[in-house]
């Protein structure tokens, strides 16, 4: 599959398409204005769609069930003039004669004499139809359901990817079932020309051809993808702190584990980009200046604006929606990356309205040193949200906790021993790959397999009473006394150190007592992090010109989303533990940045 943007005369067809142009329709686009309109007949406008392949995307992303042309007035010196006059015309239900080169569809219209600008959209809603024609295609158009809450994403990108049975408030996920997607484009005459000149008739009504250009998705399509461990293609590589010193891995963490959503998405368009002063093309929320100030020797974000324009997730948002809504990664092969040899190619992924912007250093006032450049530009920048589990194959825990989940007898938690297995002497140690604490009782296990690991440290929660066994993901991300934690749940202090039981974290603090640690960590129940279910955060930005496939750093300015784009990125492998409280940044790679032309002839495709 792969998104195309035709540039000489860009439309989406199939045979399922063609038959939805003739037989299919919205309730709501036959309006009283629309039928009074055709009753005066004056002309008939013809377009052409041509015939691109059916591998150009899903059938979904192809669908087109209306066809909405809009005739806009010019004044004298070519200005647009929108209200009053402005012609719509809808193609719902409207036959097609198949031609050498595509689909042409006719219908009557009556036009005023004059001169006109020609615009064609596919799918529109109503209330989108109605901001067109009222305010022109170049005036910035808000997600019809959008609200002020920034968790609005589903919300924002319905008005666009369009899913059936959708009710604002509802989360989009993978089981949603996309009915269409809001296209837009130019319409040129026969010359390509912009400008339609529409004459008095006396002797019947003549055919006004109008040549689509560039009929574009609005939306584009994110996907993350990751390079599977070699030789076992259930993992993911990892690196940097999370090896040992002879290369071994500290952990596991599946693919089917890593889950991402796009953030900071767009919640307005302009149906009509227009191009910015550095020759790209720019979209309502442009000027990065109107979300970030300096001054007083700091940054401030206008939070009213991010909250109106963006929609962004935050990590206790997602959580305490126990992560609906997240998108499901998939395993990296080049031979899926959509081309001309590619197989079963990527198709899935998550929509979100693009998102260029400039940042204006010289209004904004001072450039972002490197650690500033990893938060700020969050605000208004869209970037992936990732979320991935991770289970510690090596733990330190207390010599208490391991005896008892090898001889306990209660009915409750004997459960644990019967799916993990015993542990054996010859899976504990009192050295590991850093000092060990000193303190007495304390244990490096080194676990049999993954199961084992999860039961252990579910184990060792329910046996002290602290496992959290509700519906919803625990809110306590640190170590506090009586606190209840999800099932899988270890704690951490030292950024690249080891990882603790419950039991092991609270033996810490009681031998030290608020004191310092050999190495200097000063120990308070808050030094230590609870990764609650092993879940970890990560942010990474999209580089959105496909230009770092190797090792370079994806820069914040890079990060430009743009419509009928799909952009697949890859994870090589995770480094660190990014928790609720501080979520890290991780470096992918785009390896496909938009919906190539790979049409074709596409023989057969409207028959």
């Amino acid at each position: 599959m792969s998104w195309n943007s035709l540039r000489t005369s860009g439309i989406l067809g199939s045979a399922a398409l063609a038959a939805a142009l003739a037989l299919s329709c919205r309730p709501e686009t036959f309006s009283e204005e629309t039928q009074e309109r055709a009753e005066d007949i004056n002309q008939t406008l013809s377009i052409n769609l041509p015939y691109v392949s059916q591998t150009d995307g899903l059938p979904e992303e192809r669908q087109i069930d209306i066809v909405d042309l809009f005739f806009i007035p010019l004044d004298a010196d070519g200005s647009e003039q929108y209200g009053q006059g402005t012609v719509n015309l809808n193609f719902a239900g409207s036959a097609a004669r198949k031609t050498q080169n595509g689909l042409e569809h006719t219908v009557p219209a009556s036009i005023d004499p004059g001169r006109y600008h020609v615009y064609v959209a596919a799918n529109l809603t109503a209330a989108q139809r109605s901001h067109i024609m009222q305010n022109g295609p170049s005036a910035a158009y808000r997600a019809e359901n959008a609200t002020l809450e920034e968790t609005d994403f589903s919300n924002t990108i319905s008005d666009f990817a369009h899913y059936r049975d959708f009710r604002p408030g509802d989360l989009i996920d993978e089981n949603s079932e996309l009915a269409n997607i809001v296209m837009f484009g130019t319409g040129l005459t026969e010359e390509g020309g912009r400008v339609f000149q529409i004459t008095g008739n006396t002797d019947g009504a003549p055919t006004v051809p109008v040549i689509c250009q560039d009929l574009q998705r609005v939306v584009a399509k994110i996907h993350l993808t990751v390079q599977p461990q070699t030789g076992n293609a259930v993992y993911i590589p990892l690196s940097g702190s999370l090896l040992l010193p002879d290369g071994s891995e500290k952990g596991w963490v599946r693919i089917s584990d890593l889950r991402y959503t796009a953030n900071c998405a767009n919640k307005k368009i302009l149906f009509q980009p227009y191009a910015a002063e550095d020759g790209g093309m720019a979209d309502p929320n442009y000027l990065a200046s109107e979300c970030i100030r300096y001054s007083g020797a700091q940054y401030s974000i206008d939070a009213d604006y991010a909250r109106e324009n963006f929609a962004k997730y935050s990590i206790e948002s997602l959580r305490e929606k126990r992560h609906q809504g997240l998108r499901q990664a998939e395993a990296y092969d080049a031979a899926r990356v959509p081309g001309p040899n590619s197989v079963d190619e990527y198709t899935k992924g998550q929509y979100c309205l693009e998102n260029t912007f400039c940042y204006d250093y010289n209004t904004i006032g001072a450039f972002f040193s490197p650690e500033e450049e990893q938060v700020y530009p969050l605000y208004f920048t869209t970037h992936l949200l990732v979320a991935s589990m991770f289970t510690p194959r090596y733990l330190v825990a207390t010599a208490q906790e391991i005896d008892a989940y090898n001889t306990t007898s209660e009915a409750s938690l004997i459960r644990y021993r019967e799916e993990g297995g015993m542990i054996a002497s010859s899976q504990t140690s009192s050295k590991g790959w850093e000092p060990m604490d000193e303190v007495e009782g304390l244990k490096l296990l080194s676990f049999a397999d993954e199961q084992q690991a999860r039961s252990f440290m579910t184990f060792c929660l329910d046996y002290r009473g602290q496992l959290d066994e509700g519906q919803d993901f625990s809110t306590c991300t640190t170590l506090e006394p009586g606190g209840t934690y999800d099932a899988r749940t270890f704690f951490v202090f030292r950024p690249e150190g080891s990882f603790y039981s419950i039991g092991a974290a609270y033996a810490l603090l009681e031998h030290y007592q608020d004191g310092t640690t050999p190495e200097g960590y000063y120990l308070r129940g808050e030094s230590f992090t609870a990764f609650n279910q092993g879940w970890c955060y990560y942010h990474t930005y999209i580089d959105g010109q496909g230009q770092h496939a190797g090792e370079a750093d994806i820069a914040f300015t890079e990060s430009m989303v743009s419509r009928n784009h799909y952009y697949i990125l890859r994870l090589n492998s995770i480094s660190t533990l990014g928790s609720v409280r501080t979520p890290v940044f991780m470096q992918t790679y785009t390896v496909c940045e938009d919906w190539d032309d790979t049409g074709g002839e596409g023989t057969g495709i409207a028959e």
